[in-house]
Parts: structure tokens; C-alpha cells; sequence
């Protein structure tokens, strides 16, 4: 690791913060956690690959799980996956996965909340959705809606908006 200033940082597995320059306060552990993390701060990175491919500045993630936002390669910020592929491929900030695969196919959207196995699992640039409950979302595409329930909001493509979907 090529750290030149920077502190505090805690780093274990194979290539865990590989590139950390100048970033402080991080947490990376597991094989290639917060690989091209450079210069982030306040970061928690715990599975192998988890945030792996998070950029440059990428501030106050916690990623917990193998793949937990590993597939991300913008710089992001404030986001919370907790589960295999939680938020993999999420670039926008401001986003909650909680799950196996919560959230796997969020790229742009900002300001989600994804809780169960597969919550919001087509969902990719909707913002300022909550979907709780086992594939609760599973299909929705739309922004400002709320599914709470096992799969709520139905499980083929929908772009609903403003919405709210309760129950199974």
C-alpha cells in the first residue's frame, strides 16, 4: 500500500486499501476491500471485494459482506450495504442496502432504502424510494415510493411513482 500521509487506518487481507495514499480513519478487511479507495476517509470495508472498486475520495461507507457495494467505481459517499452483493453496483450517495442482493441494481438513484433479501432488486436510478420486506420493490423503477411487505410493489417491471404498496 502506497499510504505517503494519511492515519489511523486499519488494513488486513490481500490487497485490502491498495492504492490508500492519503486517506485516515478506514477500516478495510478482507481480499481487495477498498482496493482503489485512495484518498477516503471514514470508511468501513469488511468482506472480500467489498467496495473494491470505489474511486478515489469515497467518504463514510459502511460495507459489510462479501461484494457489499463491490462493484461501485465512482466515489461515493454516506452509504450503509450490510449483505452478499448489497448495493453492488450503487454510485450515488445516501443509499441503505440491508440483505442478500438489497439493492443490486441501484446505480444512480440517491436516497434509498433497501431492507430484505432482494429489496428493490431492478431497481437502478429510482431516488428517495423505501422498500422493506423479502423483495419487497423487487420490480419497481419509479422514485418516491414505498413497498412494505413481502413482495410488495409486485415482482414484474413497474415504474411506479409517488406510490405506496403494503402487504404481500
Amino acid at each position: 500500500s502506497p499510504i505517503s500521509s494519511g492515519g489511523d487506518n486499519t488494513y488486513l487481507g490481500a490487497h485490502a486499501g491498495y492504492t490508500q495514499a492519503t486517506g485516515s480513519h478506514n477500516v478495510l478487511v478482507g481480499d481487495n476491500a477498498g482496493y482503489y479507495v485512495a484518498s477516503g476517509s471514514n470508511n468501513v470495508m469488511v468482506g472480500a471485494g467489498s467496495g473494491d472498486a470505489l474511486t478515489t475520495d469515497s467518504t463514510g461507507n459502511v460495507l459489510l459482506g462479501v461484494d457489499a457495494m463491490g462493484g461501485s467505481s465512482n466515489a461515493v459517499d454516506y452509504c450503509t450495504a450490510a449483505g452478499f452483493e448489497a448495493l453492488k453496483v450503487n454510485e450515488a450517495d445516501n443509499n441503505v442496502g440491508v440483505g442478500y442482493r438489497a439493492g443490486v441494481a441501484n446505480t444512480s438513484g440517491a436516497d434509498n432504502t433497501y431492507v430484505g433479501n432482494g429489496a428493490g432488486y431492478t431497481n437502478a436510478s429510482g431516488s428517495d424510494n423505501t422498500f422493506v420486506g423479502d423483495s419487497a420493490g423487487y420490480g419497481q423503477t419509479g422514485i418516491q415510493c414505498t413497498s412494505i411487505g413481502a413482495s410488495s410493489g409486485g415482482t414484474g417491471s413497474t415504474s411506479y411513482g409517488n406510490s405506496t404498496c403494503l402487504g404481500y
